[in-house]
């Protein structure tokens, strides 16, 4: 008889455990979207490519011709494809916890002379695809020391300058 009441008790109690789990994520999630940029959508989500949940700001497609405003500095993924943005460098050096950067499908046509992606040493995956770049500058990349994904394909690059790709230890993909 004992047995089974500690049985219950302890159902009971992952139930009331479960329950909590629910209420303090559906907290962070109102949280996040109070946050949001006003073209964006702000999401916590799991993804296939990178473990965990992450805090996501999702303004692709928005035909956005400048980087959104007010983007909280916490965000994890940021994705900004299917726009008109010609430029986005003196943007990203706040956003120290990204891991994701899609840039793909916009007009970019330069990394800039200076590191574009100072201060974005925890980015693991950026797609800048389907842009304008057409020189990949020297130290382009030199603080992406987790980048393990990089894709450039199907741009205009003519100039790809000496060590435009030092520092980038933990690459795996590169197309």
């Amino acid at each position: 008889m004992a047995a089974s009441y500690l049985l219950y008790l302890q159902q009971k109690m992952w139930m009331i455990l479960s329950m909590l789990c629910i209420v303090c994520a559906d907290l962070g999630q109102a949280a996040w979207n109070n946050s949001c940029p006003a073209a964006c959508t702000c999401v916590i989500r799991k993804y296939n490519y990178i473990s965990g949940m992450r805090r996501t700001v999702d303004c692709s497609g928005r035909k956005l011709r400048q980087f959104p405003d007010n983007v909280p500095s916490t965000v994890e993924v940021l994705l900004l494809h299917r726009n008109l943005l010609l430029s986005v460098h003196q943007h990203l050096y706040r956003f120290s916890q990204l891991k994701v950067l899609d840039l793909s499908h916009n007009a970019l046509q330069t990394l800039a002379f200076q590191p574009m992606f100072e201060n974005l040493t925890a980015l693991q995956h950026l797609n800048l695809q389907n842009n304008h770049i057409q020189t990949l500058y020297h130290d382009s990349f030199t603080e992406l020391v987790e980048l393990k994904t990089l894709l450039l394909a199907n741009n205009s690059i003519k100039t790809i300058e000496g060590h435009a790709f030092g520092g980038l230890h933990s690459l795996t993909t590169l197309s």
